[in-house]
């Protein structure tokens, strides 16, 4: 476990205040909640992991300052690290350089009105006859990472935009509804990342056959926008 940290809020003032009134984070408590959530974390048996300020507050501001739900968050996203390590065991950048050569992910570097920052999938860019659904989620973890690494994003969220240009019948054939549910699971109940929205454009005559391949492992919450 790391050992306490000073932490300088880098919020602007309309950020701060966003974040006070929507996700119940207040200044003059904020360090007494990271503390209380670390000395939680370790009481856990076995759970060696980050627990420093910038770290913890992700995970805090994603579940609205609700310890119980934050620190639930915290021990998904290390459980999962520890038993899915197909995924997460040397999940580093160059190893699927070759999904992100391909555009499939990429985070756009721009934020929506809301403020939220966007990231862009394109499925139609799977090459499934050179990479797998296996290299897609790995790309995904690492773009969501390095996404909310920034306080901004932390509290206006992740606008996920998908472009469905050039997704065929054969990228439909090579989904498989394992793929669905360990993506949803990452995206709903493991990253600390708030998902403000999802945005489909060039919408294939076969959305219908996709949404049904992803919709039993969405939550209402996310359905309803």
């Amino acid at each position: 476990m790391a050992t306490e940290e000073k932490y300088v809020c880098s919020l602007p003032d309309s950020v701060l205040k966003k974040a006070m009134s929507e996700l119940n984070e207040d200044p003059n408590t904020r360090l007494l909640e990271i503390k209380t959530l670390r000395q939680r974390l370790e009481k856990y048996p076995g759970l060696n992991g980050r627990t420093d300020p910038k770290f913890l507050l992700r995970f805090l501001r994603a579940r609205k300052f609700d310890q119980e739900l934050s620190f639930k968050l915290v021990l998904n996203y290390y459980t999962t690290r520890r038993d899915d390590q197909e995924v997460f065991s040397d999940l580093r950048p160059f190893c699927v350089r070759h999904v992100f050569e391909s555009g499939y992910t990429t985070p756009l570097g721009v934020r929506d009105k809301q403020g939220a920052a966007i990231i862009l999938e394109k499925p139609g860019k799977w090459d499934y006859g050179r990479f797998s659904e296996l290299d897609l989620i790995k790309a995904d973890c690492i773009t969501i990472h390095k996404v909310i690494e920034d306080e901004i994003t932390q509290v206006n969220g992740i606008t996920l935009l998908i472009d469905y240009k050039g997704f065929t019948l054969s990228h439909l054939a090579h989904t498989s509804p394992s793929f669905a549910r360990r993506l949803c699971r990452l995206w709903q109940d493991v990253f600390p990342a708030r998902l403000r929205a999802v945005h489909i454009v060039n919408e294939p005559a076969t959305y219908g056959n996709i949404f049904a391949l992803f919709k039993p492992f969405l939550k209402q919450k996310l359905l309803d926008r």
